[in-house]
């Protein structure tokens, strides 16, 4: 009976020892990059990383690096416009790991133009709507010599008040910036929108008492 014992817990033991051998090991996570794909605009940077690297040496290149460059650290720089591929070797493990990057060009800042000459006989009027009530709100005459007249709105006072002087005049984007100087050197500027490609309609808003009141502006024609 005590052989049997012994062979019994013997056969257990190596059930145990073949059952925990049987067991497969997890996998380890393998390397890869922070990133495959990278769209930058030109001057614009950006890092990628290897993740389970461990302490594998890591050396990084660039097809193209007048495109875009990478430091040792995996700082990719955009340079111009076009597509590289940034890579990352892993010295152990024999791997390189690749992601595709695309520059495009910088947009263009938006610029001011001068546009004086452009308002040159000209007139525009315009129409403020507050609460139901429509009101005048603006009248300006430019003409070839650089010079305005007209009333602009005096939002403390409500009440038209009167413009003459030379004027300068400045589209950046779809806005128009007025600046006129009057004989006596002060200045009022006056910001509209432009609605039409023409400059035939334009808008602008007054805040009146806290309020803001949307102002319609057309070119008088007649």
């Amino acid at each position: 009976m005590k052989n049997y014992k012994k062979i019994l817990c013997g056969a257990l033991a190596a059930a145990m020892v073949l059952t925990t051998a049987s067991v497969p090991a997890s996998a380890a996570a393998k390397p890869a990059l922070s990133q495959t794909k990278l769209a930058l605009n030109v001057g614009e940077s950006a890092t990628l990383t290897v993740k389970n690297a461990g302490r594998d040496k890591i050396t990084w290149a660039s097809k193209k690096a007048a495109v875009a460059s990478v430091s040792k650290k995996g700082k990719v720089t955009a340079k111009s416009a076009g597509k590289t591929v940034v890579s990352a070797t892993l010295k152990k493990a024999g791997k390189t790991l690749k992601c595709n990057v695309t520059v495009k060009a910088a947009p263009e800042e938006t610029k001011a133009q001068d546009i004086t000459k452009m308002l040159a006989g000209k007139t525009y009027k315009g129409t403020a709507e507050a609460m139901g009530t429509t009101m005048d709100a603006l009248l300006l005459s430019f003409d070839a010599e650089g010079n305005v007249t007209g009333k602009m709105l005096d939002t403390g006072t409500m009440g038209m008040k009167d413009v003459a002087g030379t004027y300068t005049a400045t589209l950046e984007g779809k806005t128009v910036t007025i600046t006129v100087k009057g004989a006596d050197g002060s200045t009022v500027t006056e910001t509209l929108t432009v609605e039409s490609e023409d400059f035939s309609k334009l808008s602008a808003t007054k805040n009146v008492m806290g309020m803001d009141i949307p102002v319609t502006v057309v070119e008088v024609t007649e």
